[in-house]
């Protein structure tokens, strides 16, 4: 167990503003779903490729990468916020990330997204996988849990083995003209989304009977009122 509570966690929003054409679509679909995990790409030969394979150079070497759950590339973080990542990963924490908010520029008529990362030594895995659960449950219901965590905060969530959560909000980010928050909640669909591509079978049959009848719903719509 780290000794030094700053070595023991390391909490921050940081947004992945480097970010392709193609990684932009992705952010716009369901592959950005808030709250759900994501996977921090240290290595850049892997990296995911249009069709969403892991194999490739990336698209922004020496910068730390985001894929989705299913390998498709989210963006990269900048030289600085890259820098902190690598350097916690460096001393072996775990470094983990999840989906926070998903934001649209007009000026570079693209996306790009906000990220909640937490990083804690590999040994706490137990203490701090309820406390992420938490986390990731606070962001899908459009939170924004203030996750930098004071040494004392810190400390209470190891002795509490990671049931403590802090209550407090973090002040989200003023945003320059031209962009808007595209998603800073998750839907009922991309509920469905999320779990199917978590492997609930159930969920991935509701998920397309849930588009079958919305498919409908819009096409009784437009006889109705259009057509009809």
């Amino acid at each position: 167990m780290a000794d030094n509570p700053s070595d023991r966690y390391l909490g921050l929003y940081l947004t992945a503003c480097e970010v392709t054409s193609d990684e932009s679509k992705h952010l716009s679909s369901n592959e950005s779903v808030i709250g759900a995990e994501v996977v921090l790409v240290f290595d850049e030969t892997v990296q995911a490729d249009e069709d969403g394979s892991s194999q490739g150079i990336s698209a922004h070497p020496g910068l730390v990468c985001v894929q989705s759950r299913r390998g498709y590339a989210l963006g990269a973080f900048g030289a600085a916020d890259s820098a902190t990542i690598r350097q916690a990963h460096d001393k072996g924490m775990t470094c983990r990330a999840f989906v926070s908010a998903v934001l649209y520029t007009e000026e570079k008529n693209g996306f790009h997204a906000e990220f909640a990362v937490i990083c804690y030594p590999v040994g706490e895995q137990a203490i701090w996988e309820p406390y992420c659960a938490t986390a990731a449950k606070a962001f899908a219901r459009g939170d924004h849990p203030d996750i930098k965590l004071s040494p004392k905060e810190i400390t209470r969530v190891v002795q509490s083995g990671g049931e403590w959560f802090p209550a407090g909000e973090m002040e989200r980010a003023k945003l320059p003209k031209g962009t808007v928050y595209f998603k800073k909640r998750r839907s009922v669909a991309d509920s469905l989304v999320n779990q199917a591509v978590a492997g609930n079978k159930g969920c991935k049959v509701a998920g397309i009977l849930f588009w079958i009848v919305l498919g409908l719903v819009v096409i009784f719509l437009v006889w109705a009122y259009v057509l009809h």
